[in-house]
């Protein structure tokens, strides 16, 4: 970022799946000087498995870095962002947040919880000039999925994944037009609101 645009760039390295998480980034950018304008809450881990046989540490680290961490943040940052009165939040979800999946309910579940936080976040901070997006993605070829039996390339390139840049765009100008939900590519939108929970 600093090479092409020229911009200077800040680094703060933080295990974001700690509970102290959240209000140690947000020391780390006041103590910075800094103040933000844009937050993006995109962290995140994937593992397929049913919800008995799920390793509970890493379960626990998936509900802190997909559940805690982001609302946190939240808190802290949109605190910030009310009191100056402007400010743009972009939680990143799931098309998962609306229909079950079995096999990934840690996260689906994580992912339900985000786009009800979202929708009532952007409630309560609309009202202070500030916006609340939430992305809602469907499969995006990431390294989300290291450590899977998913063939990410493949299905990037038939067509079943989404470029992660295509979302990114797609994320960001929904934000900056301060949409309140977005699911990127007309296809997975079209699957995803035709979809009845069974």
């Amino acid at each position: 970022i600093r090479e092409t645009h020229g911009v200077p760039v800040q680094i703060v390295a933080l295990d974001l799946a700690r509970p102290e998480a959240a209000a140690e980034l947000h020391a780390a950018v006041s103590e910075l000087g800094l103040e933000v304008d844009i937050l993006v809450s995109n962290a995140g881990f994937f593992f397929f498995g049913e919800t008995v046989d799920a390793d509970p540490a890493r379960a626990s680290a998936m509900l802190q870095l997909h559940v805690v961490t982001p609302s946190l943040l939240c808190t802290h940052f949109g605190r910030d962002m009310r009191a100056r009165g402007r400010g743009h939040i972009l939680l990143v979800a799931s098309i998962s947040a609306w229909r079950d999946f079995p096999g990934i309910n840690y996260y689906g579940s994580s992912k339900k919880y985000l786009r009800g936080f979202a929708r009532a976040l952007r409630c309560e901070l609309g009202v202070h000039g500030v916006n609340v997006t939430c992305l809602a993605p469907g499969a995006t070829a990431t390294a989300l999925y290291s450590g899977t039996s998913v063939p990410v390339e493949r299905a990037r390139r038939l067509g079943v994944m989404m470029d992660a840049d295509v979302v990114a765009e797609a994320g960001l100008t929904a934000m900056f037009a301060r949409r309140a939900e977005h699911i990127p590519g007309r296809l997975t939108r079209a699957m995803t609101l035709a979809a009845v929970p069974t």
